[in-house]
């Protein structure tokens, strides 16, 4: 007799700032929806939240995290980890990352989360960001361009690479980076991931959702 599946366990962090400290309706609209596939959400707040937003917030997420402002990207997501801790992230099957940077979802989550769990990848993301070069825009950094990548306002970090020492070193140096223009695209770069000692098997394998059909996408960036 074939034993039932298990229902994914996944954990989510959801990386939010406002100069304001106001949490928009459509960051509570993500929330909720996240909720219906996410066991646990932390809720990282870059600089201040207002209380009203904070009760508001609270209705979906088990964890607020308020942290200092930071323009790296990654920080909150590193924040979040080292809050959570690796001994807890262990009991989970996926890791989902998640930012305000984006609206949606506008199809349901539940296709996304369907598709990759017959993948076959050890992670995951809504978008592809394409090749990206800008010598102006880049002047100021060690950096003449961006290389193509997952986009990190969705990203999904399954148990075969979650449960990984790699995995947590990944987190526990990225605090060492000199340069915050490396968190556009330092996950999924294999040759930043190589020297990070973070490659090997498991970031071999890395997919897009419906990669040829973006326009489909569950999450429809902001313009």
């Amino acid at each position: 007799m074939t034993q039932p599946t298990k229902p994914t366990k996944r954990i989510a962090i959801y990386s939010f700032s406002d100069p304001d400290g106001i949490v928009d309706d459509y960051v509570l609209y993500q929330l909720q929806e996240l909720r219906k596939h996410a066991e646990t959400i932390l809720f990282a707040a870059v600089g201040d939240i207002t209380s009203q937003s904070k009760e508001a917030v609270a209705k979906s997420a088990n964890h607020i995290l308020q942290i200092d402002k930071t323009e790296a990207e990654l920080i909150p997501y590193q924040k979040g980890i080292e809050f959570l801790g690796q001994n807890t992230l262990m009991q989970y099957d996926e890791l989902v990352l998640m930012n305000d940077s984006m609206y949606g979802p506008v199809y349901p989550l539940e296709e996304a989360f369907s598709w990759a769990e017959t993948s076959g990848a050890d992670f995951w993301g809504m978008v592809r960001h394409y090749y990206y070069g800008n010598e102006i825009f880049f002047a100021v950094t060690q950096y003449n361009s961006i290389p193509e990548h997952i986009s990190h306002s969705f990203f999904v970090i399954r148990k075969s690479l979650l449960h990984t020492e790699d995995h947590a070193t990944f987190w526990n140096t990225l605090s060492d980076l000199d340069d915050t223009s490396s968190t556009f695209y330092i996950i999924i770069q294999p040759n930043t991931l190589r020297k990070k000692g973070m490659l090997a098997r498991h970031m071999s394998i890395q997919n897009t959702w419906k990669t040829s059909m973006l326009n489909h996408c569950a999450m429809q960036p902001q313009n």
